[in-house]
């Protein structure tokens, strides 16, 4: 206990996050990797597409009982529940108790970051897609910002490295992930 009061800040933070993920995980039998895929609506209440067929718009991945995400407003955070669904409404969670579990040692390196309103594959700023697939190992593809739903502004980034809420879902399916929720 005494070597706890001497740490800094940064290691203390660090020290009780790794404590609570062991916690959170000590109580689940087999421990599961579950994704959810969540609708956005704008003001009039339509919901937000970002892609061809594809309404979700937004992705977060699961930490025990929270939810860790790229809030557009706030960066990187780890939330409950009905905190994410505040941003809006899980429509999918997606799970699989094959996937490898390293990336829980990679979450405090993203905690804090802010978001990137810029889709730029780096580690400086990070947007919802991008945490998921680096957490999981997703390469990036080729990003695509079809006129439709995309400002002209964002086509500077067409062709650039990326992930997407389709794309991922894609690959986490084709990896044997399987729906564990639907929403309404």
């Amino acid at each position: 206990m005494v070597v706890f009061v001497f740490m800094n800040n940064k290691l203390r933070k660090r020290f009780l996050f790794s404590l609570w993920v062991g916690l959170s995980f000590a109580s689940v039998v087999k421990a599961q990797t579950r994704v959810a895929w969540l609708e956005i609506k704008d003001k009039s209440g339509t919901p937000v597409q970002l892609e061809p067929d594809f309404y979700y718009a937004h992705v977060a991945i699961g930490i025990g009982n929270r939810w860790l995400h790229a809030h557009p407003n706030r960066g990187v955070e780890l939330v409950d529940r009905e905190t994410l669904n505040s941003l809006g409404e899980i429509q999918e969670i997606l799970a699989s108790e094959d996937e490898n579990e390293k990336y829980l040692n990679q979450i405090e390196n993203y905690l804090g970051k802010p978001f990137d309103s810029e889709f730029d594959w780096s580690d400086e700023k990070i947007y919802c897609a991008e945490l998921v697939a680096k957490l999981l190992n997703v390469p990036p593809s080729p990003m695509h910002f079809d006129n439709k739903y995309w400002n002209p502004w964002y086509q500077k980034y067409e062709g650039k490295p990326g992930s997407s809420p389709s794309k991922l879902y894609s690959e986490l399916k084709s990896r044997g992930y399987e729906n564990i929720f639907e929403g309404n």
